[in-house]
């Protein structure tokens, strides 16, 4: 697993984290992903249209990649 853009792993934590918050990658501001214990992740990102901010937590799940485990809004 590696923390570092331009990664296949980055790339799909992204993906991952979009997908939780239900904003296009485009749309997101990745202000940091990093790592949360064995297997786990999490990324703060905020919306540009709407400013709200998330902490999204993603699992690695093997043979299926990263998935999302929680949102939360932060403000």
């Amino acid at each position: 697993m590696k923390f570092k853009e331009g990664t296949v792993d980055w790339s799909e934590m992204k993906k991952a984290i979009s997908y939780a918050v239900d904003v296009p990658e485009s749309q997101l501001i990745f202000d940091f992903i990093g790592n949360n214990g064995n297997n786990k992740a999490y990324g703060n990102v905020r919306d540009k249209q709407s400013n709200k901010k998330y902490k999204v937590n993603i699992d690695w799940v093997e043979n299926q990649g990263w998935k999302p485990a929680s949102v939360q809004v932060v403000k």
